[in-house]
């Protein structure tokens, strides 16, 4: 799967997906170039799989789908609304739908790791706005997704750009008949949804990330910056937490503690 990404001047994912990439190296050690999505809750079922979300499927503009999903090309030749290797140089800019909300999703994710809501809502607006900045001018960039059989009938559905307008909302190419599509390698005309579940993506047995910028030198000056700025700004603890009472077998109420990977922000480094 490609997908062309522009840089900040036009909309918050490429903050979004550094943002993700580090806070998923900082908190899980695991290392990627980008990272679409992080924010766990938003993959509970039905979100989690293609088959799932069949049922409740609308549009692949709204709010629901887009916490979730992702668009792109099938081909790195692509005929579709945003060829790879068209939009390259600056990333897709002409979609119409709507544009990902930078400062909620990134407090999102500092809630997500045991961060008070009013503490992340002042971090959330301050990386949002370090982020957008050093990203303003880096120009496009394509994202490069590599996914084994399984996971492709579980995440992905594919659409035919010559089959109207509605095409992509309608979930039709998914399971076996999507892998059926792509393996018999027809894929100029065909548009890609993929459930970007991180802990799939995360996961180097089952998905490969690559990513490939049109001017490397001025993205990698300002992904190190922002990266650095990151590292500055949070640090990872582990803290003991109560879940909530549970009945037990015996009727009675039962709270349990577990150690949790939270994020703190890093005053020390600011002193």
């Amino acid at each position: 799967m490609y997908q062309c990404l522009p840089d900040s001047s036009h909309n918050a994912a490429i903050v979004l997906y550094e943002f993700n990439a580090e806070m998923a190296r900082m908190t899980q050690n695991v290392d990627v170039p980008l990272l679409p999505r992080l924010i766990t809750r938003h993959f509970k079922p039905p979100w989690d799989c293609v088959e799932n979300i069949v049922p409740i499927f609308e549009h692949d503009h709204v709010r629901s789908w887009r916490d979730v999903g992702i668009a792109g090309s099938a081909s790195l030749f692509s005929i579709t609304e945003s060829p790879p290797f068209q939009h390259f140089e600056n990333g897709y800019v002409l979609s119409g739908a709507q544009k990902p909300d930078g400062v909620y999703l990134i407090e999102a994710v500092l809630e997500q790791y045991g961060m008070e809501s009013s503490e992340a809502e002042k971090l959330a607006c301050e990386i949002h706005s370090e982020g957008t900045a050093l990203f303003f001018s880096v120009r496009g960039s394509v994202l490069q997704i590599f996914l084994r059989h399984p996971q492709v009938e579980e995440l992905v559905y594919l659409a035919d750009e010559g089959k109207g307008a509605n095409c992509c909302n309608t979930l039709t190419h998914y399971g076996p008949r999507a892998l059926s599509v792509l393996e018999k390698d027809n894929l100029d005309s065909m548009q890609m949804r993929l459930v970007a579940r991180p802990d799939i993506l995360l996961d180097a047995t089952k998905a490969q990330i690559y990513h490939y910028q049109s001017n490397e030198s001025r993205y990698m000056e300002a992904k190190s910056k922002f990266r650095q700025f990151l590292r500055g700004l949070l640090r990872v603890e582990r803290a003991w937490v109560t879940i909530d009472a549970r009945e037990t077998v015996e009727g009675d109420c039962k709270e349990e503690m577990f150690l949790k990977t939270i994020l703190v922000r890093n005053y020390a480094s600011q002193s």
